[in-house]
């Protein structure tokens, strides 16, 4: 994650959670670090930025001089482990906000069983304060008012402690048949076992995917904007259950619900949540039934420029659209855009949105075995742009060019796909748009690793 430009808007999420200014060598400085770790990883890990008020603001002026001791990893690391009824490694990053550091304390994915606190924590008041109960199991969850917090668990907050660990145990059965069945088509095969597979109902989907297209051409941009190029990428899925949803608004509930959901796979989320942005124009607006966001940031105040859209309706209806990063990229440094199209970008993307949508769903409590996922990926302003790897390690040979202007793919999922599955269902999605590059056909273990590794980032 780039800590830097998460800095210019914080914002706690499920997996991301923010403190004031803390010194861990008190008892309740203490407390926090080991509840919210151990409430991380609980929920598959995650990142705990220290010195960020409840309201996103980063504290410049409260900041301790001896930063690097008092947030020295070992210490940390030291600190967790002896309260933690599991060993796991964390990591301390630090970014930067107007020439002040601030210590991130980031807490790796992983849990195969439920993590709880071995050792209590005692404030040495009169009378002595409880502050880490030993043997409680710690979890995040959404309070009364739809906010993150971090809470000792309640009977509803296990099936998602149990989701999380089974799906990391799913992970390792995976791996190793991945390591048995090297070359065979595993989806095909999986479809082959469990019978005729459900055609996608593409025909909705697509029509909200132009709806929305349409709504996102027509909104009225800014009067400073600029050409940001004319690469575009759309991402659309709509839920399909069983379960008829009723009596559902696009109210505040709803818009806190979806936001918190998000697992944040990036440092600039699809479905960014806006609500604290400084420019009203930027912020959530109900719009038609629905919530709708614009982002125009044409110079690029977060870091690269942005150009943004997504609409959200309720019960379960959902899309995102923005300028390509390769585009973004070239403007920043000063470059042309319109020339490149990075196939990293392109699957970390699609990886994310996959992961987005099953998140919104189960948050929403959709049942898992009665709903599936139509999706619709779009990419756009293609024609003439040469294949590269945004990741330099990643050698692209020289003139794949594209020759189709647009390439849209679909699929469809089950709600119950376990997350460490996605990587799998990538190489048929984005098969057609690399082949439009002069025929360029990527292995499949290439693109299930660069999903991977997108999937196992949490921000």
């Amino acid at each position: 994650m780039d800590l830097d430009e998460f800095l210019l808007a914080p914002r706690e999420s499920l997996n991301i959670e923010l403190k004031s200014w803390i010194d861990p060598s008190t008892p309740e400085g203490k407390a926090k670090i080991v509840k919210a770790a151990i409430a991380l990883r609980n929920f598959n890990g995650g990142h705990l930025g220290i010195g960020i008020s409840d309201e996103g603001v980063p504290l410049t002026s409260d900041a301790p001089k001896n930063l690097d001791n008092h947030f020295h990893q070992d210490t940390i690391q030291a600190l967790i482990t002896r309260h933690s009824s599991e060993t796991f490694e964390i990591s301390v990053k630090f970014g930067k906000f107007q020439g002040v550091r601030f210590p991130f304390i980031v807490i790796p994915p992983g849990t195969r069983t439920p993590v709880a606190a071995k050792v209590g924590i005692l404030d040495q008041s009169t009378p002595p304060k409880e502050l880490v109960k030993k043997d409680t199991v710690y979890v995040r969850t959404l309070g009364a008012n739809n906010t993150p917090s971090t809470a000792a668990a309640l009977f509803s907050d296990w099936p998602q402690i149990m989701n999380v660990c089974f799906d990391n145990r799913e992970a390792d059965i995976g791996n190793f048949v991945r390591r048995h069945l090297t070359g065979i088509d595993i989806p095909s095969l999986l479809k082959q076992l469990s019978g005729e597979p459900v055609e996608s109902q593409i025909t909705a989907v697509d029509a909200f995917l132009n709806q929305c297209r349409q709504r996102f051409i027509e909104i009225p941009k800014s009067d400073d904007a600029k050409d940001l190029g004319i690469g575009r990428v759309e991402y659309a899925f709509i839920i399909n259950s069983a379960e008829v949803r009723q009596g559902i608004r696009a109210d505040d509930d709803f818009l806190s619900s979806f936001m918190y959901a998000n697992p944040h796979h990036s440092g600039w989320p699809l479905w960014m949540d806006t609500r604290g942005f400084s420019k009203p124009s930027d912020r959530p607006r109900t719009r038609s039934g629905g919530w709708e966001v614009l982002i125009e940031d044409y110079i690029g105040s977060f870091i690269l420029p942005h150009l943004d859209f997504w609409r959200v309706e309720p019960p379960g209806s959902f899309y995102h659209a923005r300028i390509l990063l390769d585009d973004a990229i070239a403007i920043k440094n000063g470059n042309n855009p319109n020339e490149l199209f990075s196939i990293d970008l392109v699957i970390n993307g699609v990886a994310e949105a996959i992961s987005v949508a099953i998140s919104f769903a189960n948050s929403m409590e959709f049942p898992a075995t009665d709903t599936t996922l139509e999706f619709a990926f779009r990419w756009s302003g293609l024609a003439g742009r040469q294949l590269s790897a945004y990741n330099p390690a990643r050698y692209i040979s020289p003139g794949r060019i594209c020759g189709d202007d647009e390439i849209i793919s679909h699929t469809n999922i089950p709600l119950d796909l376990a997350p460490s599955s996605i990587p799998s269902l990538i190489p048929d999605i984005v098969g057609d748009l690399f082949s439009s590059f002069n025929g360029m056909r990527l292995s499949k273990t290439v693109i299930e690793e660069i999903a991977r590794e997108q999937l196992n980032n949490k921000y």
